[in-house]
């Protein structure tokens, strides 16, 4: 039984670590050579030469430094599944997991969050929660705000 527990929870981490892996390195403004992917995006299109590359730089050194933490978010997270998963575990294991994993949760968060600044107040591109460019313009810019364009409110 506990052989059979272990190798589903390795299994299941195996599947999950592979899984995020892929997803994860489709990046999400830049191509593989470092490249602006839509250089004609109104956002981007008004930056200087020097400024696309520059941010490409940003955008690449942030995924380099974004991912690996993800990666050990996902493994921690896994590490604390399989300790709540196993019988008579000891509690000082998982408050030491759980803190593991809420201090690299805050540190990405910080991460994110200063990236998202530096985006804005220097190339004045404003990222959505999921990096998507919203040109510069918040939803009430245009007169309706964020939940009135939301097929939840379309009612």
């Amino acid at each position: 039984m506990k052989k059979t527990l272990i190798f589903g929870i390795g299994l299941a981490l195996t599947a999950t670590l592979i899984i995020t892996s892929l997803a994860m390195a489709r990046s999400v403004g830049i191509t593989e050579r470092g490249q602006l992917r839509n250089p004609d995006c109104p956002v981007v299109s008004n930056l200087t030469e020097e400024q696309q590359q520059e941010l490409s730089r940003i955008t690449r050194d942030y995924r380099d430094w974004i991912y690996p933490k993800k990666q050990q978010m996902i493994a921690r997270q896994a590490e604390l599944n399989a300790l709540l998963a196993t019988e008579g575990a000891d509690p000082a294991e998982i408050e030491q997991a759980r803190k593991d994993l809420a201090g690299l949760n805050q540190e990405i968060f910080e991460g994110k969050l200063d990236h998202r600044i530096k985006m804005s107040q220097e190339y004045n591109i404003n990222t959505g929660i999921q990096g998507r460019v919203r040109g510069g313009k918040s939803f009430s810019e245009f007169g309706r705000s964020a939940r009135q364009h939301s097929p939840r409110y379309s009612r």
